[in-house]
């Protein structure tokens, strides 16, 4: 019966993370969860696993980098929700 108790918390965790807790914290920090999800999808073909856990802040930081410069502005507005330029 423990057992069975277990594995009813462990897929309802699972789920409330994977579908709740994990797409609105990619989504605030990067002002989208499709750019999340794409940078997850991208990143990990790429690299694989580690490209997977390296996603958002490769996303974060590829997006600081491209606000810096005003050639670049335009591609790093797409990146977030447009209110940057």
């Amino acid at each position: 019966m423990g057992a069975l108790w277990t594995t009813i918390v462990f897929v309802v965790v699972n789920m409330v993370i994977g579908k709740v807790v994990e797409p609105k914290m990619m989504g605030k920090a990067l002002d989208s969860a499709n750019v999340a999800f794409l940078g997850l999808i991208f990143l990990g073909f790429i690299l694989r696993p580690v490209g997977m856990f390296l996603s958002v802040p490769l996303m974060m930081v590829t997006k600081i980098l491209l606000q810096q410069y005003p050639d670049t502005k335009w591609i790093a507005s797409c990146l977030g929700t447009g209110d940057e330029t």
